[in-house]
């Protein structure tokens, strides 16, 4: 069976290399100023939250009142440095980012990016489903590979045929 798509390459090895490149862009973070200004709110909050409640102890559980107990002492050390604080935090989160050598996307972008990826994967499987029927159709029955897709399996032919181009179905 010939799994050659239109340019020439096997589709099965690019199918799988879309599946990790959507799975590295599932995976991606989001970018280094978004994170950056998460953290910036996150301090504030605890700022406001020492503000109200100083070092009153909170909470009934253990974890409940370790959990307020961090975010009094992070909103103190706001109150006493706050611009220290979130250049700390920015330094850490860039750090973070920097080790972790993840892709840094925001979610627009991922988003599209994922719907691109997608659709290409799509119209693979297509080609791929029609290059195993036209083995089967020659009598010589084709064991399904791992990463068919299975809704493609049930179309009809045309239906595939127009997945494959490109067509919106």
């Amino acid at each position: 069976m010939s799994t050659k798509g239109v340019n020439g390459a096997d589709i099965a090895t690019e199918i799988q290399r879309l599946e990790t490149e959507i799975a590295a862009i599932e995976t991606a973070a989001l970018p280094v100023a978004d994170q950056v200004a998460m953290a910036a709110r996150r301090l504030e909050d605890d700022l406001a939250f020492f503000t109200r409640h100083g070092f009153t102890r909170l909470g009934y559980q253990a974890g409940e009142a370790e959990a307020y107990f961090r975010r009094q002492v992070a909103g103190a050390l706001m109150a006493l440095g706050g611009d220290v604080m979130q250049r700390m935090e920015r330094e850490r989160i860039e750090r973070a980012h920097k080790a972790s050598g993840r892709l840094a996307l925001s979610e627009a972008e991922r988003e599209r990016r994922l719907a691109e990826l997608r659709a290409r994967l799509r119209k693979l499987h297509a080609e791929l489903e029609l290059a195993v029927r036209r083995t089967e159709a020659g009598s010589e029955l084709v064991g399904r590979i791992a990463n068919f897709d299975a809704e493609l399996y049930l179309r009809p032919a045309d239906i595939v045929e127009r997945i494959a181009r490109g067509e919106e179905v």
